[in-house]
């Protein structure tokens, strides 16, 4: 009587060898997925929990396709959760999904097909995101591919060794199966992603922003910035209560009553009909650089997805830890594709409250102011003492003048005047219940009288937040702000706001208390320990994992492990018998190779066994007779075989 060797016996490698390879690589696609898009960790822990249990389902199981249906009711679960999570989540499921169906249930070969996921990634990174954030993922891809190629070779190469003469199976089966290719895949592999990695957009016009919410309340952006400011357009402010950005700090600053996150400085004065105009500068398409200050405060901004390109700073930072840099004439920041990304990254916290960078020596433009407003009878507010103030303090006092004149309000202003610069015209020379405005309107005026007093100025858009406490600031959609700045008697731009305080604050208090748009989770600190720092400035959607998660993570790693437990104490006994026959068939198997006997797919225990005994002088018709009755007489648990002494008898022969 002659047993058919088992499935498992045709591998030099044990099955758990495989799955763990198999499983090893899956957790790093879910690492990856989760740090990269934090919208889809749910899904992304959902089926990675459930690979991890069908991995572990009994072999005899697969035959019934248990392993796939796991997989598939995890897959549609996950389907419904992350459809309404936004395109990040359903990006995460896609790729966790076909990682999955590659990697489990584990079979050879497959592994190598991961490298695929990672050049679609790679492509799509370099169609849909930006230089930086592709850069940075492929420190991760490409490793990650070249890993699996490799390990997935040395695995076939364990295959292939059996074919090789007796013992020297790591070099017969390692080198020419895994070594060689993997060189040859790795130089290969760094040329393709040099070549996928999109070099520094260099922007030659306006970055797209989106419509100014300031003026457009019903604009459909996720930040309350735009390139153009133009006040006279009739219309209130926004009141988004969505979260648009959170800084935490590392060294806590000193602090006034707001914070200010500064978006764009705008210089360009003109007039449109009745509406008076601010515009940006184009940016220019050389990339420039910003480094982190050692001596400098340090904080981690979290940016959400949208806004534009712009790249937001707190006022008066002096560098920014970010690659491939745009800025106009302005100094302002952009970077190309960050509006379709969600970006944390680190920069400096102003040493000096409201001091900013030295001001260009062409300060001839930021004095410059239209034509058409030459005829507004300026003589009612201006004053002659204005001029031989030094810079600042005339910003204080056009502030102070502008408070006592006009009154700060967001809903129903008044219609421009007829005429060049109508919206000026009313704001300040109007009747004394149409001189009503909004920041915009203040810091256009103060501006305005600042150019006239000789001084050089120019306007300010950002974020102005009182939400804060002693870890991170809150800047939302109805924190949207304008200022300005003015060349202090130092040279350097100096922040003024003219805006009445009181007012702002109690406005945007009553904002966020009607404001029914839901806030989106964003981590309330940033942690900035080693890690998480590491983390932060090489993924494009660092956000470390959270108390939330791990409360999640830590039950369902115990439950995973107790069902694991329960599928393996659930075993029947007979397939706890067979696994232990298959393991000594193994076994005899591996003394067959090394002794240099011809194993094919169709040998069958007995042939092998009569063979290694020939080789070695051993008899083993005892325990291959006894080996046979359990397998199929249902008989009393088979004896191991002889392996020490089948080893030492072939050695005596070689």
């Amino acid at each position: 009587m002659s047993a058919p060797l088992p499935r498992t016996s045709l591998r030099l490698f044990p099955v758990p060898v495989l799955s763990l390879a198999h499983l090893a690589f899956l957790a790093a696609v879910a690492a990856y997925l989760s740090v990269f898009l934090p919208a889809g960790r749910g899904v992304v822990m959902i089926l990675c929990w459930a690979a991890v249990v069908a991995e572990a389902l009994p072999v005899a199981w697969r035959r019934f396709f248990v392993c796939e249906l796991v997989l598939m009711l995890a897959g549609l679960s996950s389907w419904t959760w992350a459809l309404p999570a936004g395109s990040d989540a359903l990006h995460a499921l896609i790729g966790m999904g076909l990682a999955t169906w590659m990697l489990v249930p584990a079979r050879p070969g497959f592994l190598r097909w991961l490298m695929s996921l990672a050049i679609a990634e790679l492509l799509w990174l370099g169609l849909h995101g930006n230089a930086d954030s592709a850069r940075r993922a492929a420190q991760l891809l490409i490793p990650l591919a070249l890993g699996a190629l490799a390990v997935d070779a040395w695995l076939m190469g364990v295959l292939g060794a059996r074919r090789a003469a007796r013992n020297r199976w790591w070099f017969a089966g390692v080198i020419p199966w895994a070594v060689g290719p993997a060189l040859a895949v790795a130089a290969l592999g760094l040329l393709i992603g040099v070549a996928l990695v999109p070099k520094v957009a260099e922007p030659t016009r306006r970055p797209a922003l989106p419509t100014a919410t300031k003026t457009n309340p019903n604009a459909n952006a996720r930040s309350g910035l735009n390139d153009i400011i133009d006040i006279g357009a009739n219309h209130g402010v926004e009141r988004d209560g969505r979260v648009m950005a959170r800084m935490s700090w590392e060294d806590r600053p000193t602090l006034g009553a707001t914070v200010y996150l500064r978006g764009l400085a705008l210089a360009e004065l003109e007039c449109v009909g009745a509406e008076v105009r601010w515009r940006a500068a184009v940016p220019n398409a050389t990339e420039v650089r910003r480094p982190l200050r050692a001596d400098a405060g340090l904080a981690w901004l979290h940016r959400l997805q949208g806004g534009g390109d712009t790249v937001l700073l707190p006022d008066g930072a002096a560098g920014v830890e970010l690659d491939g840099l745009a800025s106009d004439r302005e100094g302002n920041l952009f970077l190309a594709g960050l509006s379709t990304l969600s970006k944390v990254y680190r920069v400096n916290v102003a040493e000096r409250d409201g001091v900013g960078e030295l001001a260009s020596s062409d300060s001839s433009r930021y004095r410059a102011l239209p034509d058409d407003l030459a005829g507004l009878p300026w003589s009612v507010v201006e004053r002659p003492l204005w001029r031989q103030l030094k810079p600042e303090a005339a910003a204080d006092a056009i502030s102070e003048a502008l408070q006592e004149r006009c009154r700060y309000a967001i809903d129903s202003l008044p219609t421009p005047a007829n005429g060049s610069g109508g919206a000026l015209r009313t704001f300040l020379f109007g009747a004394d219940a149409d001189r009503r405005g909004h920041c915009q309107y203040f810091a256009t005026a103060a501006a305005t009288l600042l150019r006239r007093a000789g001084h050089a100025a120019r306007c300010v858009i950002g974020y102005a937040s009182t939400e804060f406490d002693d870890t991170s600031v809150t800047f939302r959609g109805l924190h949207a702000h304008a200022w300005l700045e003015v060349v202090d008697s130092d040279g350097r731009w100096r922040r003024c706001d003219p805006t009445p305080a009181a007012p702002l604050q109690q406005t945007m208090a009553r904002l966020l208390e009607q404001a029914d748009t839901p806030t989106p989770t964003v981590p309330s600190a940033i942690n900035t320990d080693a890690n998480t720092a590491e983390n932060a400035a090489d993924f494009q959607h660092a956000q470390p994992l959270n108390a939330r998660w791990w409360l999640l993570i830590a039950p369902g790693a115990a439950l995973t492990l107790a069902v694991l437990w329960w599928l393996r104490r659930g075993w029947r006994p007979q397939d706890r018998a067979r696994a232990a026959l298959d393991a000594q068939a193994e076994s005899l198997l591996r003394v067959a190779v090394g002794l240099g006997i011809t194993v094919t797919p169709g040998s069958t225990l007995t042939q092998i066994a009569e063979a290694v005994s020939r080789a070695t002088g051993v008899d083993l018709a005892q325990p291959l007779s006894a080996h046979l009755r359990a397998r199929f007489g249902g008989g009393a648990a088979a004896p191991e075989w002889p392996l020490a002494e089948l080893r030492a008898a072939g050695n005596r022969r070689r």
